[in-house]
């Protein structure tokens, strides 16, 4: 009986572990959506982040230094993202971005496509993740689904993540149909302290071919592979400020038609308890 106790107790204990120190920030997220802290109502945040572009992949995987002035050559974003906590299983957002896009011939910006959806917490550990990406000028509307595994080792947290996106349109008879967006992630959270915390994320994205009357259409597939760490302050009780920067990897055939940027960001998080 009091291994049994034990047992739950320590399962107990690890739970509100992830659900404590788990990268709660979006920005720090694999999938981009963040999560609350066990003792949270809700959070928002404002994230802010630049990428340079300095070489490309072409369609055989092979990289090269440098681009066409017609390429983009740096991008800034920024972002705003809430989330609530409506039960204690379901956790519904939202995500507000803009981007402005800077070449060496032009540069134009534009407010991104809002997503909205839910985080279900199926278990303190497992998570499934719902989202839908609204059309907006550039972008074309998206459904994703994913799931999120926390998995915790004394001091370091694993976790695991899948997610795909795809345009409802390939479930109709449309000509054109876009290719299915997938994302794989491995993230390792080190806590240092209470207060600050170092991530390591490997997120792999790749998609799959656009079609026409079912027939795959040449060089629209794409991949890459990017590597990150961000660093994360809670420097107030309400308040985390966090710092990250990654490359998409220029190595040939860790690519393909993608260009190979460096990526910086800068996000502060207010929890309300």
């Amino acid at each position: 009986m009091f291994i049994a106790r034990l047992l739950v107790v320590s399962s107990l204990s690890i739970l509100n572990a992830l659900s404590l120190h788990a990268s709660c920030c979006s920005s720090s997220s694999s999938l981009g959506i963040g999560r609350l802290l066990l003792y949270e109502r809700a959070y928002l945040e404002y994230a802010t982040n630049a990428r340079f572009a300095y070489g490309s992949f072409n369609n055989k995987g092979t990289y090269s230094l440098g681009l066409d002035a017609q390429k983009r050559s740096l991008r800034l974003g920024h972002e705003i993202n809430a989330m609530a906590r409506l039960a204690p299983f379901l956790l519904p957002f939202i995500k507000i971005p803009a981007h402005i896009f800077i070449s060496k011939e032009e540069h134009y910006s534009y407010l991104g496509s809002i997503a909205f959806g839910f985080r279900f917490v199926i278990i303190p550990s497992l998570n499934l993740l719902s989202a839908l990406q609204l059309p907006h000028r550039r972008e074309p509307l998206f459904l994703s689904q994913g799931l999120s595994l926390d998995q915790s080792f004394g001091d370091v947290i694993m976790t695991i993540s899948y997610a795909l996106s795809f345009d409802p349109a390939i479930m109709t008879r449309r000509r054109y149909k876009r290719g299915i967006k997938h994302l794989a992630s491995l993230q390792s959270t080190f806590l240092i302290n209470t207060y600050n915390k170092i991530t390591l994320s490997s997120i792999f994205n790749y998609n799959s071919s656009s079609s026409v009357d079912n027939k795959h259409i040449k060089y629209t597939s794409a991949y890459d592979l990017a590597l990150s760490t961000s660093y994360a302050w809670s420097f107030h009780s309400h308040l985390s400020l966090m710092l990250s920067i990654g490359v998409h990897i220029p190595l040939s055939y860790m690519g393909k038609n993608t260009p190979s940027e460096l990526f910086s960001q800068v996000a502060l998080r207010a929890g309300i308890f």
